[in-house]
């Protein structure tokens, strides 16, 4: 394929993205849910519905947290919004393109465009390095060696792993996988973060790490969207929150905290 590194933007810092904005424009829909159901074994004795009629939408540039007890729906809520399941009823745009419209090759190839990954077990490949891991998506969508190796360079160095590029993952800690597979999800660009559980099997101060790590990555521009149970994090952030409950949605606030009353 031809010169393609000239369609990555530069990585910059939140302070930078906010000059180069300046006056903060109107806010932008990039997902847009309506009526979301989840069923399965429909029509079995069985059948079982997760997600009730769920109305859910993100603003671009948005950092929303999911919050709820196991078995609330977040996962199958995070694998439609991923392009990684489809709902049994409902409405879904993506930047203002009918999901649901597409077929599944179409799907595909709109997630690998769109969507970066971040899972709370890292999903690493064991047997190459760092840098090989990160580089993994722009061969997929036919980057050359050399701008694959250039924008992996760049995103370790935003994540702080540059002087670890050619470890193996054995050789890396909890906190440093993830760091890794951040980059990677990063590498085509995506306009969505969807974060599972990130900090999920990370330390207190590691997961408080990769926490700051996403919120700076948000403030390049990135939208995040995060399922977690890190109630401290969310606290903290003060950003939009939402809930779920036995697959409703029954919480949606602009500066929220992990719980109700807090």
């Amino acid at each position: 394929m031809g010169n393609h590194t000239q369609n990555f933007p530069k990585v910059v810092s939140g302070q930078d993205a906010q000059d180069m904005h300046g006056l903060q424009p109107e806010p932008q829909r990039l997902i847009e849910m309506r009526n979301i159901v989840k069923s399965f074994n429909i029509g079995d004795q069985g059948e079982l519905t997760i997600i009730h009629g769920c109305d859910f939408d993100v603003d671009r540039g948005e950092f929303v947290s999911v919050v709820g007890a196991s078995g609330s729906g977040k996962s199958t809520l995070m694998n439609i919004i991923g392009l990684l399941d489809r709902p049994t009823e409902g409405t879904y745009f993506f930047d203002g393109v009918d999901m649901l419209d597409s077929n599944d090759d179409q799907l595909a190839r709109y997630r690998s465009k769109n969507i970066g990954f971040v899972f709370q077990n890292f999903n690493l490949i064991a047997r190459i390095n760092a840098i090989k891991n990160v580089e993994i998506p722009m061969i997929y969508a036919g980057y050359s060696a050399k701008e694959r190796y250039e924008r992996a360079t760049e995103l370790l160095e935003l994540v702080g792993m540059k002087d670890r590029m050619k470890h193996q993952p054995n050789e890396l800690s909890g906190g440093q996988k993830q760091r890794v597979a951040i980059a990677r999800a990063l590498a085509n660009n995506p306009e969505v973060l969807l974060a599972d559980e990130p900090t999920g099997n990370l330390d207190p101060e590691t997961a408080n790490d990769i926490m700051v790590l996403l919120n700076r990555i948000n403030k390049t521009g990135t939208t995040v969207v995060m399922s977690t149970h890190n109630n401290s994090a969310v606290d903290a952030m003060r950003r939009r929150v939402i809930e779920l409950e036995l697959g409703k949605l029954v919480r949606d606030e602009a500066h929220g905290v992990y719980g109700v009353g807090r």
